[in-house]
């Protein structure tokens, strides 16, 4: 889990999720069959055998974070792209399933996927006692930098369309004077919010996000 994913993780739980990181969903032969299907259905001229070839050799998925939340049966699962060192998330790779950074975000992309690794998450989960029965789940984006703000609002129409859940930095800023504000958590990211937004400091807010955002940096190199 990198620092991006830490942190993440920590605001989600200081909202009473529980969360699980790099969650690798356990596909049967069946379920790469069904793959193979949907791909072969939007993607015709391609023949079978390769569908199915190219299905067969899919590694398990894995899911940069799960969080659950009891009280509410819900389960987020989320992909975690901080970006904080470059242009930031696109839109097109989203609203176009063609272009060619659409394969970064399969879940996102690739519907037929999306719906086989999720039936079999949900399985997974339930069998193993860790959800209740009819969870909700829904599919979320966590990022560090969007490219602009025209992206931000494509980005947000997009994700509303489709039911899911968009975490961007202006989130992830609000939560953090909210961490900061409240009780004392035994986490980094508690610890270094408290020092570097609390009440009594005189630091800057920009010049802590400059800070966290070095941070990140580091840990990405």
């Amino acid at each position: 889990m990198d620092a991006f994913e830490q942190i993440v993780a920590e605001v989600f739980k200081s909202q009473n999720y529980w969360v699980q990181p790099s969650v690798k969903v356990i596909l049967t032969n069946t379920d790469r069959e069904a793959i193979a299907r949907t791909n072969f259905e939007s993607n015709p001229e391609v023949n079978w055998e390769r569908h199915l070839k190219n299905a067969r050799g899919l590694p398990r998925p894995e899911i940069d974070l799960v969080a659950y939340k009891p009280q509410e049966n819900k389960l987020l699962v989320i992909e975690c792209k901080s970006y904080i060192d470059s242009k930031g998330v696109q839109a097109h790779a989203f609203v176009n399933p063609q272009h060619k950074d659409a394969e970064r975000y399969k879940l996102f992309t690739r519907p037929g996927y999306r719906q086989v690794v999720f039936q079999r998450l949900l399985q997974q989960f339930m069998q193993t006692g860790l959800i209740l029965q009819g969870a909700e789940l829904q599919l979320c984006l966590a990022c560090g930098k969007i490219s602009n703000e025209n992206t931000r609002n494509l980005l947000r129409d997009h994700f509303l369309q489709n039911g899911w859940q968009i975490f961007d930095d202006r989130f992830f800023r609000v939560q953090m004077t909210q961490i900061a504000n409240g009780a004392y958590e035994n986490s980094i990211l508690s610890v270094l919010v408290k020092i570097l937004f609390g009440p009594n400091q005189n630091l800057h807010r920009a010049a802590a996000l400059d800070h966290l955002r070095e941070i990140f940096e580091q840990e990405a190199h």
